[in-house]
This record gives structure tokens, sequence and C-alpha cells, in this order.
């Protein structure tokens, strides 16, 4: 039996719907799931400070040649 034109259409959007729920929730879930077991990193474990001053004329010589580049 033959499908209308209407009812490929409606199957169409069903699979593209359910595609995209399943695109967005999977990787929430995932998320979701390693944040239970392993906390956020903290940005301060990872920053460091420049020992430059940036008033210095070191620093304003690597800031041109930086910006130049």
């Amino acid at each position: 039996m033959a499908r209308s034109r209407a009812e490929h259409l409606r199957m169409i959007a069903k699979k593209f719907a359910l595609a995209f729920g399943i695109a967005v929730v999977f990787p929430a879930m995932i998320r979701c799931g390693v944040s239970t077991f392993s906390p956020e990193p903290r940005w301060q474990d990872h920053h460091v400070t420049p020992l430059i001053d940036s008033n210095s004329a070191e620093y304003q010589k690597k800031d041109a040649a930086y910006r130049a580049a």
C-alpha cells in the first residue's frame, strides 16, 4: 500500500525530531553523569598570572611585536 505524500512528510518530521532530541539530550546526560563523579576544574588552578608588569617597557615591546605579527 502506497503512502500519501502527507504521511511521508510526517514520517520525515518525526525522524528529524527524534534525531534532534537524541542529539540534544545525549550530551546533556553525558555531562550530568561525568559531573556526578568528578568536579569541574577551577580556573584558578590552571591560570598563571604574568610575571611581567603590563606597564613595563619589556611588556610594551613584546606586545607591539605580537600585534605587528
